[in-house]
């Protein structure tokens, strides 16, 4: 019998942040971009990159740092994107 292996809870933010850009990505197309839309997409590019970053997982307070960012990001981009 075959099973495919269980999806960790990071994989599953980072696929649902991911859908985020896309429905972000869509309404730009669709309404144009805003000098404030232009600001807080930065603000969620270097929360995002944080969250990312390799030295994200170094040690247990730099994964608690890099989960609140990824949290943060998420929140940001929701609200950009509706």
């Amino acid at each position: 019998m075959f099973s495919t292996p269980r999806p960790n809870y990071r994989a599953l933010k980072l696929a649902a942040l991911v859908a985020l850009e896309s429905v972000f990505t869509q309404k730009l197309a669709e309404q144009g971009i805003t000098d404030e839309v232009r600001s807080a997409y930065g603000t969620y590019r270097k929360l995002k990159t944080l969250a990312l970053a390799p030295s994200a997982s170094t040690t247990p307070e730099m994964q608690r740092e890099a989960d609140v960012a990824l949290r943060m990001a998420t929140i940001n981009l929701v609200k950009l994107a509706f």
